[in-house]
């Protein structure tokens, strides 16, 4: 609401006791999350957002649109739990993103619960920092691993009359 201060809480986001005292929030973002989770974690982590969100309030959410694209799925749970649609991304622009306003009255935060579980890397520390997720999933991203860093590229021989480095 207008005028309401904005807290940042430094901490687990993926256990329910680091929002007490803080929900139910007119804004929730759930950004860079589900994408790192499973699709079990996805929809759970749906369904707490009843615990998280105001009634009226808004979910901010972004996923990546690798096959399977699960951002249809995604829609379908915010549904299934009062939310309703008020933008989606097109599947055409590569990446997944949306916003679901909550209709219900918001249930009262479960205690000592966690949400999620970050798989696929170190909860810490996350992936390697010299490797992006196309180097480490490429069934996830549709591409090949790219050609790492300090390694000699292959030569070019697609430019005719021109030499094979130039």
């Amino acid at each position: 609401m207008p005028g309401d201060p904005v807290e940042v809480v430094t901490g687990d986001a993926a256990l329910t006791d680091q929002y007490a005292g803080l929900v139910p929030a007119c804004l929730v973002l759930v950004c860079g999350v589900f994408g790192n989770m499973t699709d079990d974690d996805v929809r759970r982590t749906i369904g707490y957002c009843t615990q998280l969100c105001a009634h009226g309030g808004t979910v901010v959410w972004t996923r990546g649109r690798w096959e399977p694209d699960l951002v249809p799925q995604i829609c379908n749970w915010f549904a299934d739990r009062c939310f309703e649609l008020g933008w989606v991304s097109d599947p055409a622009e590569g990446w997944g993103a949306g916003a679901h306003r909550f209709t219900a009255a918001p249930v009262p935060l479960e205690r000592g619960a966690r949400m999620f579980t970050f798989v696929g890397h170190h909860p810490r520390t996350g992936p390697d920092r010299d490797r992006s997720l196309t180097d480490l999933h490429p069934e996830r991203t549709g591409g090949p691993p790219r050609r790492q860093p300090n390694r000699p590229a292959e030569p070019r021989t697609d430019r005719p009359g021109r030499p094979a480095d130039g």
